[in-house]
């Protein structure tokens, strides 16, 4: 090379180098926004008190915090200026997915069991044991559960609500997540 010659850089080189570095870069912040929305996940999830958030929405609070700042991370990462590939695009929707699936699990988790749900057989007294024709009664049934009214009751009145709740954001969030991809 002489002295006065022009170096010329090819500009496709140039900016690949930059795509790999701003992609590091992005990386980075990707996965501090990550971790961020996954602690604002479980503080929502500890201060759920599964009431509605109005007559009108009959979700919990908490889907609308955690899509808030999803939503918020979104709006960040296509405000950033820099060059991008679609890996880091990925990552990004991989991770809020994921936090997606852990409050998800969260709140199933929390729903009543289904053996709770359902009240027991209730005793048959229609007929008494000597009216059955005895030729055709090989082995007398036991139901070893007895009608619990106590449990029964508390169902009725304290865990419908709470779960119709959980239900409803649940559905609430799988609609947001939908909402989320149209973006």
């Amino acid at each position: 090379m002489f002295f006065g010659e022009a170096i010329t850089v090819d500009s496709d080189v140039v900016s690949d180098m930059i795509e790999a570095i701003s992609g590091t870069l992005v990386l980075r912040w990707i996965n501090s926004q990550l971790g961020r929305i996954l602690s604002w996940v479980e503080r929502a999830i500890l201060q759920e008190r599964w009431e509605p958030v109005s007559p009108q929405q009959r979700h919990g609070s908490s889907v609308v915090e955690v899509y808030r700042i999803v939503e918020e991370t979104v709006d960040q990462f296509f405000a950033l200026k820099v060059p991008m590939r679609l890996e880091e695009l990925n990552s990004l929707f991989r991770g809020i997915d994921n936090a997606f699936q852990v409050y998800a699990k969260h709140v199933v988790d929390k729903l009543a069991r289904k053996e709770d749900l359902i009240p027991p057989v209730p005793v048959l007294t229609r007929y008494k044991k000597e009216a059955g024709i005895k030729a055709f009664v090989k082995k007398e049934l036991i139901d070893p559960r007895l009608p619990d009214v106590r449990r029964s009751t508390e169902i009725n009145a304290l865990m419908t609500p709470t779960l119709c709740v959980q239900l409803n954001t649940l559905y609430n969030l799988r609609n947001l997540f939908f909402l989320l991809k149209l973006l």
